[in-house]
């Protein structure tokens, strides 16, 4: 079974903030992008196993 996951605005701003601040300030913009990545891997597993990690029950 697939679950469908939902990236909400703010898991979005956040993903661009880490990218900006590695690319950015610490100026590794190739490490910024393999680090989005793994992070984006990470959250499409959930679509396999989606208990793998502990629910979040409060809405942001």
């Amino acid at each position: 079974m697939s679950f469908h996951i939902q990236y909400t605005i703010e898991a979005i701003e956040d993903l661009r903030n880490i990218y900006e601040y590695i690319s950015y300030y610490l100026l590794v913009p190739h490490t910024a992008q393999k680090q989005i990545r793994r992070i984006m891997d990470s959250i499409q597993k959930l679509n396999e196993m989606p208990e793998r990690f502990m629910y979040y029950k409060e809405n942001p």
